[in-house]
């Protein structure tokens, strides 16, 4: 079986020139990433993106200064150094512990840990109703009218606060804000200098279905600024935020666009007029960041013209996709199926096994998420 699967890999990746083949060091683990995946029974710890860094930002730039005199020489030099910076980097993370115990900052207090909150302590900007005027705010809560360094808030943001509450008069507009789980989410017109920065998220969504039980799914939305509001069933301040949602129901409806493996294409909610249809929610109904790409670059916070967008999985995703394929891939191209198709390999543009791939993935998802809760209740 290993033979038939190696002889497939190399028909799908040779280009014919005798220059990379299967047999291409990063291809051939990527090959058998999925059986140490199952082996292992995790998918945490597979990723070389901090390896591959520091390769370049470290150990090359060491290595530079070793002496080229044999391998002997060059590698003793060579780990010497390393070993060094890995003693100064260890000690300057101890001093850094040792001082946020003993100082902690205020932006971040200790009980906060595990709960949403704001980037700072301070808004970043203030929006008066009345008087429909904009302030935007520094570190130390003073005001001043907005420039091209602090960014300016769109009209199409503060009449969708208005619309969505009524009520009030005044809001502490915010440009980040902390998930429970210390990721961060951006809605900055001006992020660091940089441009605009809107960061997408899932949206935790509940509908009734037709034997009255309440079923929780998710959607990608764009976030658009986040807010602070005095819930008034517990008279206590809550966390919302600004977003645009993509429509319900438009997985995999968008023009000329496919869905793969690894990616979904949404579309983005607008009226009849090109207008944007927004919501507000809770923070804490936002299950996390993700990784989403307009079909259309458009400097425009809007684009009704382009309104598709591409969801890329999370990357802890990515090795239970892996997993799914390879097992597919094994018993697809078994002797007994490759009989029946006279000797064919299984295409992997067929649509109907990639269907079969897509529910092995989410059965892997279904069987983690089952043993993550049969963990917690057991702590």
């Amino acid at each position: 079986m290993n033979m038939i699967k190696r002889e497939y890999f190399q028909k799908l990746i040779y280009r014919g020139n005798n220059t990379v083949d299967s047999r291409f060091p990063k291809i051939h683990s990527q090959c058998r990433m999925g059986e140490n995946t199952k082996a292992l029974n995790t998918v945490m710890n597979f990723c070389c993106e901090t390896g591959e860094r520091l390769l370049k930002t470290e150990a090359k730039g060491i290595s530079r200064t070793a002496q080229q005199r044999g391998d002997g020489t060059f590698i003793t030099q060579t780990m010497s150094r390393l070993q060094e910076r890995s003693v100064l980097d260890s000690f300057a993370m101890y001093l850094h512990g040792k001082n946020c115990r003993a100082d902690p900052k205020p932006d971040h207090p200790p009980e906060s840990e595990g709960c949403d909150r704001f980037g700072r302590t301070h808004p970043h900007f203030m929006y008066d109703v009345d008087s429909d005027r904009i302030h935007a705010l520094n570190r130390k809560n003073d005001p001043y009218p907005p420039n091209d360094h602090s960014g300016y808030i769109a009209r199409e943001i503060t009449d969708a606060l208005k619309q969505h509450e009524p009520l009030m008069k005044q809001f502490e507009i915010y440009n980040e804000v902390v998930l429970r789980d210390n990721s961060r989410l951006r809605a900055s017109p001006n992020y660091a200098k940089s441009g605009p920065w809107y960061d997408y998220a899932n949206i935790s969504w509940e509908k009734n279905t037709a034997n009255d039980m309440v079923e929780v799914y998710l959607l990608p939305a764009k976030c658009l600024c986040f807010f602070r509001k005095k819930c008034e069933e517990t008279r206590q301040e809550e966390i919302m935020a600004l977003i645009h949602s993509v429509k319900q129901n438009s997985k995999g409806r968008s023009d000329g666009r496919i869905d793969t493996l690894l990616t979904r294409n949404y579309i983005m909610e607008f009226n009849q007029r090109g207008q944007p249809l927004t919501h507000v929610v809770p923070v804490a109904s936002i299950d996390s960041s993700i990784r989403c790409f307009p079909h259309a670059c458009n400097k425009r916070l809007f684009n009704p013209d382009a309104p598709g967008v591409t969801y890329l999985l999370p990357r802890n995703h990515w090795a239970y996709m892996w997993m799914a394929l390879n097992d597919a891939l094994i018993e697809s191209n078994s002797s007994h199926n490759i009989k029946q198709r006279r000797g064919k390999l299984i295409s992997m543009c067929n649509s109907q096994w990639l269907e079969s791939v897509r529910e092995r993935y989410q059965k892997y998802l279904r069987a983690t998420s089952e043993d993550d809760i049969q963990k917690t209740h057991h702590l």
